[in-house]
């Protein structure tokens, strides 16, 4: 569901940012955020469908906004603010990731509880955020193609089909890898962890990869190598199983060992 409303706000996020501004379209994106953790906490199964729908609209109009605010803001330093943002997100997502099963399973506070207590960093976004609205930027860049052109641009489908595979990659392990996980033998919490893992060792990469790619005129061989580095670990994956996975043996082992536990 939050999937399905990336897809659907993504086409009208920019007509709405050109109409209201990208500082306040940002801003009602996190509405949306706070109002849809807020409904999913209430212990109603339909109201968990409603709010997953109002997160996920409100992530649509972040995820699309932020990088189009941070190239008007900074134009001449984006790779690096770019890398600041989304080095920022992985961080948070790792640690989501890492303390969600905790918090709901071994302090015994319940799902609704550990998924509810991430509307602190959603507030102090907001809060963070306010400044920003007495701007009201408009996209008064001319030389972007027109939708028409878009539509008959080799470059522009080649692009959306690079996004929409690493997105299919990146959601598909997002979802199946913890799962994968405990099919090998792995509890939950565990599981939770090399989910966490897998968003830790990508930092670096979240941080340096933009910076590197802003200063290159040709990034192929930038997403060369990273097709490279995905297909080996998926290989990884398929032919070895959990017990078998070198930082799934050294957790297992060192999680087991009495005096590490102690």
């Amino acid at each position: 569901m939050p999937l399905l409303s990336f897809s659907l706000l993504s086409l009208f996020a920019p007509k709405l940012s050109r109409s209201f501004g990208l500082e306040r379209m940002i801003f009602v994106g996190l509405i949306l955020l706070i109002l849809g953790m807020i409904v999913r906490f209430m212990p109603v199964n339909a109201l968990l469908f409603v709010g997953t729908v109002l997160v996920g609209i409100g992530i649509a109009l972040c995820n699309v906004l932020i990088p189009g605010f941070v190239k008007k803001t900074f134009p001449l330093r984006i790779g690096l603010f770019t890398s600041l943002y989304m080095t920022s997100m992985a961080v948070f997502a790792t640690i989501a990731s890492g303390m969600s099963v905790p918090l709901a399973l071994n302090l015994g506070l319940g799902w609704n509880v550990s998924l509810f207590i991430w509307i602190v960093p959603a507030f102090l976004a907001l809060i963070l955020w306010l400044p920003q609205l007495q701007y009201k930027t408009k996209n008064q860049i001319k030389t972007v193609p027109t939708a028409t052109k878009l539509w008959h641009s080799k470059l522009a489908w080649q692009v959306t089909a690079f996004m929409g595979l690493q997105s299919i990659l990146f959601y598909s392990l997002i979802t199946w890898l913890p799962e994968l996980l405990m099919l090998n033998g792995f509890n939950a919490t565990e599981a939770g962890f090399f989910l966490a893992w897998m968003q830790i060792f990508g930092i670096p990469a979240t941080f340096i990869v933009p910076i590197i790619g802003a200063r290159l005129y040709d990034q192929r061989k930038i997403v060369l190598i990273l097709g490279v580095l995905y297909a080996t670990g998926f290989l990884g994956l398929v032919f070895f199983n959990g017990s078998l996975f070198t930082t799934g043996f050294f957790y297992r082992t060192c999680w087991h060992c009495p005096r590490w536990r102690s």
